[in-house]
Parts: C-alpha cells; structure tokens; sequence
C-alpha cells in the first residue's frame, strides 16, 4: 500500500530539486548575463528610463518624476527576487510534501497487516 505514496513523494522531491537547478541557474544568469534571461529582457523592455514614475499637478504647477538608471535596476532587482521567491517556496513546498509522503509510506510499512480473527463469532438464532 506505501509503494505508490513512496513513488509519488520520490517524484515532488526530484521535481522540487529540479526547480531549484532552475533557479539557481537563472540567478547565476541574472548576474553574469542578465540579457540572457527572459523575465529581465521583458521588463527592461517595458519599463523604459523616460519613464513617468510620479506625475501631477500642485496648485497651477504640474511636476514629474522620471525613472532613473539607477531606480530602473533597483525595480528590475526587486521583481527579480519576488520572482525567485515564490520559486523557491514552490519547490520548498514539492519538496516538503515528498518527505512527508515517503515518510508516511515508511509508517504504512511498519504497522503490522490486520489479520483475520483466529475464531470468528458466529451468531445463531
């Protein structure tokens, strides 16, 4: 009865450990080759420096705050890393969930079959 709970919990934790290959090597891309990496390609690509970060009127003047080279990477920075976060604690969580049902499967195989009683009882009428 623990076999397929022993095959499922081996498989979440080779896939939680597979994810975070995958993470690991986008953080190593983000750093070495960030042009490499899609979601840093589409968000440099949407936030653009020109951008207007706060704009608006005070009294009879307006006012704009443009986006920075500086602020731009900070943004990029911070998404990348909420991103990787949640990543992670999936992976955390396909792990966490393979142990538990490996373990499960190894409590399944200790306790002991329930038999057939020796002398069943046996009601007449």
């Amino acid at each position: 009865m623990g076999k397929p709970l022993v095959g499922m919990g081996v498989t979440l934790i080779i896939v939680g450990a597979l994810l975070l290959i995958f993470l690991g090597y986008t953080v190593f891309l983000a750093v070495d080759a960030p042009q490499e990496v899609a979601l840093v390609k589409f968000i440099a690509g949407t936030l653009r420096v020109e951008d207007k970060a706060i704009y608006g009127h005070a009294g009879s003047d307006s006012f704009e705050l443009n986006v920075s080279e500086p602020t731009r990477t900070i943004i990029l920075l911070f998404l990348a890393a909420f991103v990787l976060m949640v990543l992670a604690g999936i992976a955390k969580a396909l792990i966490s969930a393979g142990i538990n049902l490996v373990s499960a499967a190894g409590r399944l195989a200790q306790q002991p079959e329930a038999s057939e009683p020796s002398s069943p009882v046996v009601r007449r009428k």
